[in-house]
């Protein structure tokens, strides 16, 4: 639960209430014009709600036929749930008189709290806050728009598109940071027949958050997907222990996170922090847990359908072989092209296939895949059920995407019943490509409704929707056969502990610490004056390079405070002399330490290894790439703490640069040592670690992968 709520959180009695007290209902109840509680009221009568349902109001004791009290604390029961639609002001009195009467949980409708960005409307929040934890009150909001439970018949909200129609139960619940885009989710998916499960608008999350109402869903059976508009999250850990028991109940979550453009962390000690990126992290987290990051508002809908019409079927194939089956030439080239741009292959049919194929009345175009039945397919129309049934059975194709242009109103009919009919005896996943105008509307809407096909009119919406699917089954898959995360070594605790002090760890401390945790460090010497950098130099072998060692200066290139390629004695002593005149002219005060003397290493690659804190998710981990130009190229990715291998892994592969995977790949396994060990050493750390910067961490043309700079940050141990 979030900030200063109570430690366990229970939603039965705000999203499941055997009672309810509406606040704020107009005198001529829910026909006069339906705003406000009056809409809520309709909303539940329309619905059927089955409990007891109360009306407060000061002075109608007869509300559109039902009885009304005065206030909450003259109801003759106790409800479960008070729904609230007044005046921002009196809502924090109304909240304490809630809690003292032992209500459980309240929807506040009102707005005019923190989203005004005022200090009246925090101070407002902050009322209701302690109003409601004081007495253990959920809240619903405020500032949304309430919520519908359509599995228990609970239409507890303020939804435009309920008073036209209402919902099916079905298994896709839904969680929105904004009400109105809430209601256009229900009123898309009324519209397109997808079953819903609930659809829950948590306004500011006052003190019931998105991890609450996440977690409430995984433990309902009838949920079979979730789908959230996230605008941000006030409590990382807990959202992500909430998508982790998600992941662990093998239930699809699909997000769409707005904010992708949102600066980076401000700047701590390191790279690590600038480049890092708040939606980096988040996309770190989606893929840490298996999210589907969603790239539209219709993903909200469209992928969700197809994980409930596809269930299980194929769940044994790899779902990477796809057929298409179209009567144009054109829109199965477009719809190849879009599945092929999300990995999916299109192999030639078998032998067999293609010979049931041939013996079906069909001039086809083309029975290469994509399959081409043209326009001819009008001929023999009632076969084309039975082209698609042949092309599943086929044991190397996975799932099946059948594009259909706009046809003869009789036609498209057809054509959709007949889809509608193969797809509930198929094993496999059936996709309907239909790109068509409204005179194509009953065919489509019959598919919508149909329980089998997934139908899209989008080719990359529709390749979108089959790549979640394939990407969900690889992560349980993965998941399944994955072992425990992987546990700091406990000899490494020594040297931790003897490194952690209050400040900063320069650069020879920090790789002393790095090197004691597994991680390579070049050939190098600490010294203290030019006589013995120079022998320091002799000893390691020339070319070497020089580097300033200063807490106070951090990054001692733009200080002048690296020379590199150094190849005689006496340009060990220049550079000596050097380094320290630029660098007491950039920083005056800096107290310099001497030098470190290193060995040259031939550098195939940069990359950087970083950890820092992040004000929302608390520790995480940056891999991406580095040397000089890392801030400018901010190419990085982030996963929050703790992580096993399989993270990673996963964090190199989503570094956004195609040119890594390919110098990587080589040490591949290598560099996942090196960042698990660095993961563990930051977890072995605890809060004492503030930020760890490895920049740059080389790959060199040997293949070996070597730390070349370290800057640690630790807070003191007492």
């Amino acid at each position: 639960m979030n900030a200063g709520g109570p430690s366990s959180v229970r939603l039965d009695r705000l999203l499941k209430p055997r009672s309810i007290a509406i606040v704020g209902v107009s005198r001529e109840g829910a026909v006069a014009g339906k705003m406000g509680g009056s809409a809520v009221l309709d909303s539940l009568l329309r619905g059927g709600y089955r409990g007891q349902l109360h009306l407060v109001h000061p002075d109608a004791p007869l509300i559109d036929g039902h009885q009304s009290w005065r206030s909450v604390s003259a109801l003759p029961e106790t409800p479960d749930l008070v729904v609230a639609s007044l005046p921002a002001t009196r809502i924090p009195g109304l909240a304490a008189e809630c809690g003292a009467r032992g209500v459980g949980a309240m929807v506040i409708i009102s707005a005019g709290f923190s989203e005004l960005g005022t200090e009246q409307g925090r101070n407002l929040e902050d009322q209701l806050r302690r109003a409601a934890n004081g007495a253990g009150v959920l809240l619903c909001g405020p500032n949304g728009l309430g919520f519908v439970n359509v599995s228990d018949g609970v239409f507890c909200g303020y939804f435009p598109c309920l008073s036209k129609t209402l919902p099916t139960a079905g298994g896709l619940s839904v969680i929105t940071h904004s009400g109105a885009v809430g209601n256009s989710i229900l009123a898309r998916a009324i519209d397109r027949g997808v079953g819903i499960g609930h659809v829950i608008s948590s306004g500011n999350e006052t003190n019931v958050g998105l991890a609450d109402y996440v977690d409430h869903l995984v433990d309902d059976a009838r949920v079979s997907v979730i789908s959230i508009y996230m605008e941000g999250a006030s409590d990382g850990p807990a959202l992500r222990r909430a998508f982790q028991r998600a992941a662990d109940a093998g239930k699809p979550v699909v997000v769409y996170k707005i904010g992708r453009s949102e600066a980076g962390a401000a700047a701590a000690l390191s790279h690590t922090a600038k480049v890092a990126g708040r939606h980096a992290l988040y996309r770190g987290l989606f893929r840490q847990m298996g999210v589907i990051e969603a790239s539209c508002l219709d993903d909200l809908i469209d992928i969700p359908t197809l994980f409930l019409k596809a269930g299980e079927r194929g769940a044994d194939t790899p779902l990477r072989r796809v057929a298409v089956v179209s009567i144009s030439g054109g829109l199965g080239a477009i719809a190849a092209e879009h599945l092929a741009l999300e990995g999916f292959t299109l192999p030639a049919l078998a032998g067999q296939t293609r010979a049931r194929l041939s013996a079906l009345p069909i001039a086809y175009g083309s029975l290469a895949n994509p399959i081409d039945t043209t326009a001819a397919i009008h001929r023999a129309e009632n076969s084309f059920g039975e082209v698609v049934r042949i092309v599943a059975d086929d044991p190397g194709i996975d799932a099946v995407v059948v594009p259909n242009a706009s046809r003869f109103p009789h036609a498209a009919l057809n054509t959709a019943t007949m889809l509608r009919d193969v797809g509930q005896d198929l094993a496999k996943p059936l996709l309907s490509l239909w790109y068509a105008g409204r005179d194509n509307e009953p065919a489509i809407d019959l598919l919508h409704r149909s329980a089998a096909v997934a139908c899209y009119d989008d080719p990359g919406t529709c390749a979108r929707a089959l790549a979640a699917l394939r990407d969900h089954r690889v992560f349980r898959a993965t998941r399944s056969h994955a072992g425990a995360r992987e546990a700091a070594p406990s000899d490494n605790a020594t040297a931790l502990r003897a490194a952690v002090r209050s400040g900063v760890l320069n650069e020879p401390e920090g790789k002393r610490l790095l090197k004691a945790w597994g991680v390579r460090v070049p050939r190098e010497d600490w010294v203290h004056d030019a006589d013995a950098a120079v022998a320091a130099a002799v000893g390691i072998g020339f070319p070497v390079a020089l580097k300033i060692v200063s807490r106070d200066v951090l990054h001692k290139a733009e200080a002048g405070g690296v020379r590199l390629a150094l190849r005689s004695e006496q340009e060990v002593r220049d550079a000596w002399h050097r380094t320290h005149a630029d660098v007491a002219t950039y920083a005056p005060g800096a107290k310099i330490d001497g030098a470190l003397l290193s060995e040259m290493v031939p550098i195939a690659a940069e990359l950087l290894v970083g950890f820092y804190r992040d004000e929302t998710f608390g520790p995480a981990l940056v891999v991406g790439l580095g040397g000089s130009m890392v801030e400018a190229l901010n190419a990085v990715s982030t996963c929050p703490s703790p992580l096993s291998r399989a993270d990673c892994e996963q964090l190199i592969d989503g570094i956004p640069d195609r040119g890594v995977a390919i110098k990587v790949q080589p040490v591949r396994r290598a560099l996942v040592d090196v960042i698990a060990r660095v993961a563990a050493m930051a977890t072995s750390a605890g809060p004492m670690l503030r930020e760890l910067d490895i920049n740059p961490l080389a790959i060199t043309t040997g293949g070996d992968i070597v730390a070349l700079d370290a800057v640690m940050s630790f807070d003191s141990a007492s």
